[in-house]
């Protein structure tokens, strides 16, 4: 797999974000998937005002959103991590295999999601909470993967850092003190991650207004045709990027 090929990926993976918590948003009780920072204050205010109800969908988004983490990364450093993954210390993966196959359970559980929404849709509470459950475990999965990736500045989840990163590389470029380990492409990369973010939230708004049975199709979508692709090819090999300032 090409560099270029890998960032296609990352884009689609940051569609699966944006459209999770416009669907979530929307749909779900005003509760966010992939932004575990708006969670926190929905958790903090609803315990202020005392509302039972308005702790328990953040609450849940937050709790399972930390296990899929949790699990992702005791996956991808155990049962997904091949044995000769240390064999060639000064090289590293463009895009490893273990990647891919987390991603496929990521896929699993929102393709869950998606038909568990198209048939009952949000109406039900139990339902709306299993839905919360499902896809925030998933975008943890996520989460966990793009973390294994160690690209700097580039996470398809929480989009703040995203922001601080991109904006401060351009400062950075403006006044000439680029750092070596923040090139024009990364900057390139953490805008198009940005952009996908938040097209792919508005489109899930339109689907929400216009065929709602259909909301849950494009972060299911997104995610199964990265990891599919990504299990179809070649991992491909890059010389380590140096880190120093």
């Amino acid at each position: 797999m090409r560099v270029e090929e890998r960032d296609c990926l990352i884009v689609m993976l940051a569609a699966t974000a944006g459209s999770t918590d416009a669907w979530s948003y929307f749909g779900l009780g005003h509760v966010f998937i992939a932004n575990m920072t708006g969670n926190t204050v929905l958790l903090g205010a609803a315990l202020s005002l005392g509302k039972a109800v308005g702790v328990l969908r953040p609450a849940v988004a937050i709790v399972c959103y930390v296990c899929g983490v949790f699990l992702g990364t005791a996956l991808l450093e155990t049962v997904f991590a091949p044995r000769a993954w240390t064999a060639s210390p000064q090289k590293e993966e463009v895009w490893p295999q273990k990647i891919s196959w987390l991603l496929g359970m990521e896929s699993v559980l929102l393709i869950a999601g998606a038909i568990v929404w198209a048939v009952y849709g949000g109406g039900i509470a139990g339902v709306r909470h299993a839905l919360v459950a499902l896809a925030a475990v998933a975008l943890g999965l996520q989460s966990a993967a793009m973390q294994s990736l160690k690209l700097p500045g580039i996470v398809t989840t929480y989009i703040t850092g995203t922001w601080t990163t991109l904006v401060a590389g351009l400062s950075r470029l403006v006044t000439g003190k680029r750092r070596v380990d923040t090139p024009n492409a990364l900057l390139r990369m953490q805008a198009a991650v940005l952009v996908s973010y938040c097209a792919s939230a508005a489109f899930s708004g339109l689907l929400f207004r216009r065929w709602t049975p259909a909301m849950g199709v494009l972060p299911a979508a997104a995610v199964t045709v990265a990891a599919l692709y990504g299990l179809s090819g070649k991992p491909g090999r890059v010389k380590a990027v140096s880190a120093k300032v």
